[in-house]
C-alpha cells in the first residue's frame, strides 16, 4: 500500500508457507536454493504475487537447503536494484537460515504468541538479533486471545513486551478470517480488517 517494490524471501526450508500465503503456491519453478547454490538466477526465481503487483516471493525448496550468509549477502546485493523492500522470512529456531538472515538484515520483526514458552524463545532470539547488529527490531504478538492470558501466567501484554525486551510494532488477535486467508492465499477482506 506503500507504493514499494518488495521481495519476500522464505528460507524454511521443507516446512514453506509463504507460497501458500502469498498466493504463488503452484506458480514456482526454481527456489532459494536454486539461487543460492547457483543454479539459477535469483530473477528466474522471483514470481509475483496476485495478492499485490508490488509484492514477489522467492521460495523455499519443498527438502533440502543449505543457506550461507556469504550467499545470502550477495544474493540480497543484486536484488537490491530491482526492490524498494527485501524480507526475508526465516524457520522458527536458530538454524543457519536464522543466523544467516540475522547477519545481513538492518531490521527484524519478532513475530510471537503470548504463552510463557513463545516469550521465552523470543527473548533468546531478540538477544541473538541485538549482538548480529540489529538496531530496529520490533515485536508483533500474534493470536491474541485476552481470556486465555492470565490462564497461562501471563500477568498482561506489558510483560511479554518486557521480557522480550522489543518494541511493540502490533498486536494481532486470534481470526478464524486471518488463518482461512492465510491457508487458502487470499487476501484479507476490508470488512474483515478492523
Amino acid at each position: 500500500k506503500l507504493g514499494r517494490q518488495t521481495l519476500l524471501v522464505e528460507l524454511d526450508s521443507g516446512l514453506r508457507s509463504v507460497d501458500i500465503i502469498s498466493g504463488v503456491y503452484g506458480r514456482t519453478v526454481y527456489d532459494i536454493e536454486d539461487v543460492l547454490s547457483g543454479a539459477c538466477e535469483g530473477s528466474r526465481a522471483v514470481v509475483k504475487s496476485p495478492l499485490s503487483d508490488r509484492l514477489s516471493v522467492i521460495s523455499a525448496p519443498v527438502s533440502g537447503g543449505a543457506v550461507e550468509t556469504a550467499s545470502l549477502q550477495l544474493f540480497c546485493e543484486k536484488m537490491l536494484p530491482y526492490f524498494d523492500e527485501i524480507v526475508i522470512d526465516t524457520a522458527a529456531g536458530l538454524e543457519a537460515p536464522f543466523r544467516a538472515a540475522a547477519a545481513v538484515c538492518h531490521r527484524a520483526v519478532l513475530v510471537i504468541t503470548p504463552d510463557p514458552v513463545a516469550v521465552r524463545d523470543g527473548r533468546v532470539v531478540s538477544d541473538l538479533l541485538f549482538d548480529s547488529g540489529v538496531e530496529h527490531l520490533r515485536l508483533v504478538i500474534n493470536r491474541l486471545q485476552p481470556a486465555r492470558l492470565k490462564r497461562m501466567g501471563i500477568p498482561d501484554l506489558d510483560w511479554c513486551i518486557d521480557q522480550v525486551s522489543a518494541r511493540l510494532l502490533g498486536v494481532i488477535p486470534e481470526s478464524e478470517a486471518i488463518a482461512l486467508c492465510a491457508a487458502t492465499g487470499e487476501p484479507l477482506p476490508e470488512t474483515a480488517r478492523e
